[in-house]
C-alpha cells in the first residue's frame, strides 16, 4: 500500500466517525495557531517560525471523554546556517518550508473548572501529507533573498550549487538535499482551556517516521530526520 493510499484511507475513516456520530452533541471548532518548528537529526538544523489554520470537530463519546478529529493546514520544516555564493561567499540563513495538510485525532479528557470554563488533555495520532516544499535562503547582512527551484517534496533542492555547511566538527559539505517524502505521521498531544466559546491552547506534534532519507549530500545524519512542533493555538467553538 502506497502513502497516498494510506492518506486517503485516513481521511475516509475520520470523515465515517463523524458521519457515525451525527446524533451526539458535537461541536465545531475552528482554530490558528503559531509556534515553532524543526527537523530532529541533525544538529545544524535550527528552530523556524511555523504556523496552522483548520478545523477541528469535538465529539462527545462518555462521561469526561471526548474525540476530537481535526483537519489543519500547517507550515513546518527547518533553518540552518551556512554560507552562499561563488566569488563573494557571504554568510545565509537558509530556510526549508514544508506545508502539509494535517489530520490529527485526539481522545480528550475534560476537566470543569465551573463559571463556563474547561480545561482538555488531548493526546492521538496524526497523519500528513505534504502538498508544497520551498527552500529559501537569505542575507540580512547584503540585503539577500531567493527562493530556490525546484520542489523540495519532488525534486529535492540543488541549492544552485554555491551553497556550503560547516558541521560542528569543522567539516564543509556542500549543500545539495534528495526529496522529502510527503507522508508524515507521528504523535499529537496537547491541553486547551475553554471559557464560554473561547479556546486557548497548546499543541505538540512529533514525527515517527523520517522526514528525509537524505537532506544534505555527504552530511551523515545523527539519527532519523523527523518533524517536530509546538504551537499556540485560539480558536472558537460553536
Amino acid at each position: 500500500m502506497n502513502s497516498r493510499k494510506l492518506f486517503l484511507m485516513w481521511m475516509a475513516f475520520i470523515g465515517m466517525m463523524t458521519i457515525g456520530t451525527a446524533q451526539a452533541q458535537v461541536a465545531l471548532q475552528v482554530r490558528a495557531g503559531v509556534g515553532m518548528s524543526k527537523l530532529q537529526g541533525l544538529s545544524l538544523m535550527e528552530n523556524r517560525l511555523s504556523y496552522k489554520v483548520g478545523l477541528a470537530v469535538d465529539i462527545p463519546v462518555s462521561g469526561p471523554w471526548a474525540v476530537q478529529p481535526a483537519l489543519y493546514f500547517v507550515q513546518k520544516g527547518t533553518n540552518f546556517k551556512g554560507n552562499y555564493g561563488n566569488e563573494q561567499i557571504v554568510p545565509v540563513t537558509l530556510d526549508n518550508r514544508l506545508s502539509y495538510f494535517e489530520l490529527p485525532v485526539y481522545a480528550a479528557f475534560k476537566i470543569d473548572l465551573g463559571s463556563e470554563s474547561q480545561v482538555a488533555l488531548k493526546a492521538g495520532p496524526y497523519v500528513a501529507w505534504g502538498i508544497v516544499g520551498k527552500a529559501h535562503v537569505s542575507s540580512d547582512d547584503m540585503d539577500f533573498h531567493r527562493t530556490f527551484v525546484g520542489e523540495l517534496f519532488t525534486d529535492g533542492c540543488t541549492y544552485d550549487g554555491l551553497t556550503l555547511l560547516s558541521t560542528k566538527s569543522g567539516t564543509v559539505y556542500k549543500a545539495g538535499s534528495k526529496a522529502y517524502k510527503n507522508l508524515d505521521a507521528g504523535v499529537a498531544f496537547g491541553a486547551d482551556f475553554k471559557y464560554q466559546h473561547f479556546l486557548v491552547g497548546v499543541d505538540c506534534s512529533w514525527g515517527l517516521l523520517p522526514a528525509c532519507e537524505g537532506v544534505f549530500d555527504n552530511v551523515a545524519l545523527e539519527g532519523d530526520l523527523k518533524n517536530l512542533a509546538v504551537h499556540l493555538t485560539l480558536g472558537y467553538q460553536f
